[in-house]
């Protein structure tokens, strides 16, 4: 995440949609406590950053899988 002081801010964002999101420094993680599939988890997440980036157009996020087995992302 970059610049590293918006993380928190796109992590408020994503725990008032229902995430579980948190972060550390510029490092964020995020699940969705019902998500049935990894995949399908993080195309919901696409469409949920993407109307966050509309406010925060400067901000670069790299979406990265937490683990093949866990449905979670960290960015």
């Amino acid at each position: 995440m970059h610049p590293p002081a918006l993380a928190p801010h796109l992590a408020a964002h994503l725990r008032g949609r229902g995430y579980d999101a948190s972060n550390y420094g510029r490092r964020l993680w995020a699940t969705h406590p019902h998500a049935a599939d990894p995949t399908d988890e993080r195309l919901v997440l696409g469409g949920v950053i993407a109307a966050w980036r509309r406010e925060h157009p400067d901000a670069r996020i790299d979406l990265q899988s937490t683990d093949s087995n866990e449905s979670g992302l960290s960015f």
